[in-house]
């Protein structure tokens, strides 16, 4: 396989998870969690400090 059609096949599988709802609340959701998780390592970060 070539990398151009392997780079081809990867932008249409994005694609495709892209426009599909569950991936979308997914995202979300771990942006969520990331930022939760940033919050956290802040306050402990502040508590040892």
């Amino acid at each position: 396989m070539s990398p151009s059609r392997t780079a081809a096949e990867l932008d249409v599988v994005v694609a495709r998870l892209e426009a599909d709802e569950s991936y979308q609340t997914l995202k979300a959701k771990e942006s969520v969690l990331d930022l939760q998780v940033r919050m956290l390592v802040q306050q402990q970060q502040s508590l040892v400090a």
